[in-house]
């Protein structure tokens, strides 16, 4: 798994522990989950295969404070089980200073000079999904920070954060209420090209892709509170080989379909009693190739950038920088 990333705020770095300080391993634990979700979708990752020993490299040319790396470091070794799907993970600090990790230089570091026998652009990026980044929000804060804070003498509360998605989201989204707010498969084009774009002619571009997918995840465990990691997991796992609808329904019990009818017609939501919903995301076979270079070019490592397993993660950011560039927004996934 590779992780590119700036590990804090705006303000500057936090050195003290409290319960709103995750020393940016929140951020670092939330592109990880996407390092599973891409691990499962391609078939790189196994859940019933778990590592004891996760090697964890932090590259800081930044001068970023080392308790951070530290800090990072242990957080691997104290990962809940179900989420040690991956061996090795190497963390790249972005900063503000104008350095920039070059694309080859990523690839040797995790692979080995000459990237051998890989292709790191070669990727099945129609089976990713929107609901990927809520659950990769949830379970970074409400199950991977309490376990690896534990030991802390005063823990991130990294639940207590999760707590404000919900309102925040919903203030983002102009919900409940917004005939904008349509799900449809929500797939990477779906979301990208018809739905934020759609909300930001609504006057909406604070509803982009993290509070989109935190909504989707939020809804989920309402309706279905007993949902698993392990379940999540399986979807993931089963979108690589039918599509992330069929694996869906398979392993929630419920089609897409309804799923997303009944998101958009509760009243908490979208509240469109007409709503039909949309059929679940098909098994897509398109895949990111030798484009993506020529697409890094100029985006700087400030932003905060993730690679996961083969790349194809960065290759899905960089394009919602490049269209946050194009249409005049400042908003970055996390």
């Amino acid at each position: 798994g590779t992780l590119t990333l700036k590990p804090y705020s705006d303000d500057g770095y936090d050195e003290v522990e409290s319960s709103t300080n995750s020393f940016g391993i929140k951020i670092v634990m939330h592109e990880y989950v996407h390092c599973l979700q891409h691990g499962l979708v391609s078939g790189d990752a196994d859940p019933s295969v778990t590592y004891d020993t996760i090697d964890v490299t932090v590259l800081n040319k930044c001068g970023i404070p080392e308790v951070y790396a530290t800090k990072t470091i242990a957080a691997f070794a104290d990962l809940p089980t179900e989420f040690r799907l991956i061996k090795k993970v190497v963390v790249f600090y972005a900063c503000g200073n104008g350095y920039e990790f070059a694309q080859s230089e990523i690839e040797t570091e995790v692979y080995g000079a000459g990237c051998p026998g890989m292709a790191p652009m070669n990727a099945p990026w129609q089976n990713l999904n929107g609901f990927g980044e809520g659950d990769a929000e949830y379970y970074s804060m409400t199950t991977i920070m309490p376990a690896v804070a534990a030991k802390w003498t005063t823990p991130y509360d990294g639940a207590a954060d999760w707590a404000t998605r919900k309102t925040n989201c919903a203030e983002a989204c102009g919900l409940p209420g917004n005939d904008l707010f349509v799900i449809g498969d929500l797939s990477e084009p779906w979301v990208e090209d018809k739905m934020i774009r759609g909300l930001q002619d609504g006057g909406l571009d604070g509803c982009r892709n993290n509070c989109i997918g935190e909504v989707v995840m939020i809804f989920l465990l309402t309706r279905r509170p007993a949902t698993t990691v392990g379940e999540v997991f399986s979807v993931w796992a089963g979108a690589g080989s039918v599509g992330f609808g069929e694996s869906w329904e398979a392993t929630m019990g419920e089609s897409w379909q309804s799923f997303s009818r009944a998101l958009e017609r509760d009243a908490n939501h979208t509240n469109d009693a007409s709503s039909e919903g949309y059929p679940g995301q098909a098994l897509g076979t398109n895949y990111y190739e030798e484009e993506m270079p020529a697409m890094l070019t100029g985006v700087s490592a400030a932003l905060a950038l993730v690679a996961t397993g083969c790349l194809v993660k960065l290759a899905l950011v960089t394009r919602r920088v490049l269209s946050s560039r194009n249409t005049g927004g400042k908003s970055i996934p996390k």
